[in-house]
């Protein structure tokens, strides 16, 4: 019973990469509608989530920069 409920909490913490597609795409179109706030929260649930890859860092930056935040534009 107990490895059964850790593996739940581990499963829930990460998303399948079909999930990761979805959530990438979705911030994607976001940031295309001029959504920034929706995309930078798309790229940090990835980040969050275990996705970083380096278009995930790059989107993330550029949705930084364009909102003038230059700092975590550069991290």
């Amino acid at each position: 019973m107990m490895t059964w409920v850790l593996v739940s909490v581990l499963a829930q913490s990460y998303y399948t990469p079909a999930e990761a597609k979805d959530v990438f795409a979705e911030a994607n179109a976001a940031y295309a509608r001029g959504d920034a706030e929706a995309a930078r929260a798309g790229y940090e649930r990835l980040l969050a989530h275990g996705y970083a890859g380096a278009d995930v860092h790059y989107n993330l930056g550029t949705v930084h920069l364009s909102q003038g935040r230059l700092g975590p534009a550069l991290w």
